[in-house]
């Protein structure tokens, strides 16, 4: 129990963050269907239901982005956007960059868990109103 504390405790503010990107998200796409058109509350419920699983599948593939990233998998942009002298003048390569990198990696960061959580949350969402919505 006191993991699972620890971990909203470290990464309470992934959490905000991406819950309001997905409320963001949500209202932009629901409000973008409603102008000018006359809807009623059943209607309505399905552009948050739309809304919300766009919202989870962007938040999930944010996730999933995090995941690659923790991998290594973009360190080619980062070592090109700073690359860093060393000591006597020369120029880190690629391959001493990455082992440094490796190293620095030593233990396994889950703050990508945060982006399947809100996702997650979203996604239950949207199910549940696509199966109380009559069809």
């Amino acid at each position: 129990m006191s993991a699972i504390r620890s971990f909203f405790l470290k990464n309470y503010i992934r959490l905000i963050v991406a819950f309001a990107i997905g409320l963001i998200l949500m209202t932009i796409y629901n409000f973008s269907y409603q102008f000018g058109h006359s809807v009623n509350a059943w209607a309505n419920l399905s552009y948050y239901r739309d809304g919300a699983f766009i919202a989870g599948m962007v938040i999930f593939f944010i996730g999933l982005l995090a995941v690659i990233s923790q991998f290594g998998a973009f360190d080619i942009f980062s070592f090109y956007a700073g690359r860093k002298r060393k000591e006597d003048g020369t120029k880190e390569n690629y391959t001493e960059y990455v082992e440094r990198k490796r190293e620095s990696r030593t233990h396994f960061n889950l703050g990508f868990l945060s982006y399947f959580i809100i996702s997650t949350c979203f996604l239950i969402f949207s199910f549940v109103i696509y199966f109380l919505l009559p069809h």
